[in-house]
């Protein structure tokens, strides 16, 4: 069937399949394709979100001043701690540029109930959580800077803030914060140059938009694939 057959009139002819499954059609096909899985993949509680910033550096990158690594999303995940998380900022107080009305990554540090102190040591950020230091061998640094001041001052904290400036999220005699229930704590990897819980305070569980299930790094087949689809 794979051989061209002479039409009465004298015409050269081919196979149906062959007539039909040209490469407009195949295009259309693969297109089709990519619509309904990128449908299916949202339905299903995920969604994608490209990095555009240097937050969660070195493990989550931007690609200079153009959008980088590729998050897959669940949307309807548990928070835990340790997770990355996307949260949307547009009911926060805050109108800093580094976080109004924008959607941020980061990980999750501390969730209600728990008690969070942050100590220097010797120019040496020190990260409790329960009374236990934590260990974070994803951090691009762990020195101290003016973001942990903020924390410990809950300066700029101004959705803890009643009418009188005062702070509504009071801190314990060891100078540690305790997580209210339904809140959690977050900050960036990049702790040098991440805007943050430390700037603002904890923030309600609800601003969570999902759970980063997966990273596909710049350059990688998948991330072109779908910066050259969408």
């Amino acid at each position: 069937m794979n051989q061209k057959l002479e039409e009465p009139q004298g015409q050269v002819c081919f196979p149906r399949y062959k007539r039909y499954f040209n490469i407009a059609n195949t295009l259309t096909v693969i297109v089709l394709l990519i619509v309904l899985g990128t449908g299916v993949y949202w339905l299903s509680g995920h969604f994608i979100k490209p990095i555009d910033g240097p937050s969660m550096q070195p493990g989550i990158n931007n690609n200079e001043n153009a959008t980088g690594d590729i998050a897959l999303v669940a949307r309807y995940a548990d928070v835990k701690r340790g997770d990355i998380v996307i949260i949307d900022m547009t009911e926060s107080k805050h109108t800093a540029n580094e976080v109004n009305k924008k959607s941020l990554i980061k990980r999750v540090i501390a969730v209600g109930g728990d008690n969070l102190r942050i100590v220097n040591n010797n120019g040496i950020a020190e990260i409790y959580v329960n009374g236990k230091l934590i260990e974070e061998d994803y951090i691009s640094t762990d020195r101290w800077c003016n973001y942990y001041d903020n924390f410990n001052s809950q300066s700029g904290w101004v959705d803890w803030k009643d009418a009188w400036g005062r702070s509504t999220l009071p801190q314990n005699p060891d100078g540690s914060i305790t997580i209210p229930d339904g809140y959690f704590f977050f900050m960036g990897d990049n702790r040098t140059q991440s805007y943050d819980g430390r700037c603002m305070g904890p923030m309600p569980l609800s601003y969570v938009m999902g759970v980063v299930e997966t990273i596909l790094p710049v350059g990688s087949f998948w991330n072109n694939f779908i910066m050259f689809m969408f």
